[in-house]
């Protein structure tokens, strides 16, 4: 997510244990929050609220499964409005077996160079290449 979304001032947010902190965020020069990133399995309810409380941050999830992909559109596909600011949303689906094998280099230390044509993303990884899918869906999305 960090280097799909690289923004000035992006950085690791407080960990998995703070409840619904972000995982990666940044501040605008007064600290107004003007990035917000979940990954993994982001709930839409926290999602809506971050949307309607941060009125001029850009909010992300990225999801490396399709399933929770699937699930997260679902449910924001039932609700009967977005929230206000709703459009300042993007999701973000990277392939699966992309991650996993980013996921396989255990080195402390790593050198990635990161492309993104249309909808693939290529890594290469100390001198290691990987691509794989990414979709990308902007605020509002289709219902259903």
């Amino acid at each position: 997510a960090y280097a799909l979304l690289q923004v000035e001032g992006l950085a690791s947010g407080p960990g998995v244990c703070v409840g619904d902190a972000p995982d990666l965020s940044a501040h605008d020069l007064t600290g107004k929050l003007a990035v917000w990133v979940r990954c993994g399995d982001v709930d839409p309810e926290l999602v809506r609220k971050t949307v309607q409380h941060n009125r001029e941050a850009r909010v992300h999830a990225v999801f490396a499964r399709r399933e929770r992909w699937d699930a997260f559109l679902e449910h924001v596909g039932r609700w009967e409005r977005p929230p206000r600011g709703w459009e300042r949303f993007e999701a973000w689906r990277l392939d699966t077996a992309l991650v996993e094998a980013l996921t396989d280099n255990h080195q402390l230390r790593q050198r990635w160079s990161v492309t993104i044509v249309g909808g693939h993303l290529y890594v290469e990884v100390d001198g290691v290449a990987h691509d794989g899918a990414l979709e990308h869906a902007v605020a509002p999305f289709p219902a259903g």
